[in-house]
């Protein structure tokens, strides 16, 4: 068990100077566009991967579509619109669950962790669930939560190099 003067200091170092600035990478993420070559009819004829080796389209949240924020709420993070950050009920849930079975049995994730583990990568381990719970909260105060999403409905991976649903849905569909 996590002492709980290292989970807070952790938090207040993270919130206070590790964690980035959120709205700046947002506005880096939007800048950050593919070459991607398109007919007279808007149609894909040709994509070039990013510094990463990846294909993403980039879409505004105004331009995702509100069934399909619907639906990743309703499957990643169900209490998405009433939390700060984490989810203290799946927190508690997934705690329990680790104590009492010994194992990993689900998991407490929420969409602005899983953003904040998008944006900046690190190991799976306990340091870094305090990192990521404290940096949730500091993006959560830094962006509205239709900016959270257009986050992690553009970063999340789809598979191979793909990243983001419109990615996805240009290739699954040929587009």
């Amino acid at each position: 068990m996590v002492p709980f003067s290292l989970f807070l200091s952790t938090g207040l170092y993270v919130f206070a100077f590790k964690a980035p600035n959120y709205a700046q990478a947002l506005r880096e993420k939007r800048d950050m566009v593919n070459q991607t070559v398109i007919d007279r009819k808007g149609r894909i004829l040709r994509m070039e991967p990013d510094e990463h080796g990846e294909y993403l389209i980039w879409l505004t949240h105004d331009q995702i579509p509100q069934l399909m924020k619907n639906a990743v709420v309703a499957a990643e993070d169900k209490r998405f619109y009433q939390h700060y950050g984490f989810d203290p009920l799946a927190t508690v849930r997934a705690v329990y669950g680790y104590y009492s079975a010994g194992k990993i049995i689900s998991g407490a994730s929420t969409i602005s962790q899983q953003v904040v583990r998008m944006l900046h990568p690190r190991p799976r381990t306990v340091r870094s669930k305090i990192i990521e719970f404290f940096a949730a909260i500091k993006l959560e105060w830094q962006l509205s939560k239709e900016e959270i999403l257009e986050l992690n409905l553009n970063l999340a991976p789809m598979g191979g190099y793909l990243k983001g649903v419109c990615g996805a849905a240009t290739t699954s569909y040929g587009l």
